[in-house]
């Protein structure tokens, strides 16, 4: 069995948090239990996908972390999505690149608006 984590970005406190447990109701998400916090509704609570693979520092790359990579064309920085099925930065599968990443930020924590744009320093 597959397992997933996901840490939550509480809106109120503007903090990350591992999520401990989520409340579901008919098959979809009705609350999310955040570890140290109440329950809290997914209002309040924007969840973000772990990926399983770890940077070279040994943190697991979550969605939304900005990474900076050496990569295809040099050194390269861009935020983890789940598009088309995988997780990628700046287009590029994390399978290829996590084992050379580092995880430098969250789109929350530096821009607070959620995204970020892949660009070559």
């Amino acid at each position: 069995m597959e397992k997933y984590r996901f840490r939550g970005w509480d809106k109120k406190t503007k903090n990350f948090y591992y999520v401990t447990g989520l409340e579901c109701n008919d098959g979809e998400i009705d609350g999310v239990h955040l570890i140290g916090e109440e329950a809290q509704s997914l209002s309040e609570v924007e969840l973000f996908l772990g990926s399983g693979m770890k940077d070279i520092r040994g943190n697991e790359i979550f969605e939304g972390d900005i990474l900076v990579t050496e990569a295809i064309k040099g050194l390269q920085i861009a935020n983890v999505k789940f598009e088309n099925g995988e997780f990628a930065a700046g287009g590029i599968p994390i399978k290829e690149i996590y084992k050379k990443s580092k995880i430098i930020g969250n789109i929350k924590e530096i821009t607070g608006k959620g995204e970020f744009e892949w660009h070559t320093p």
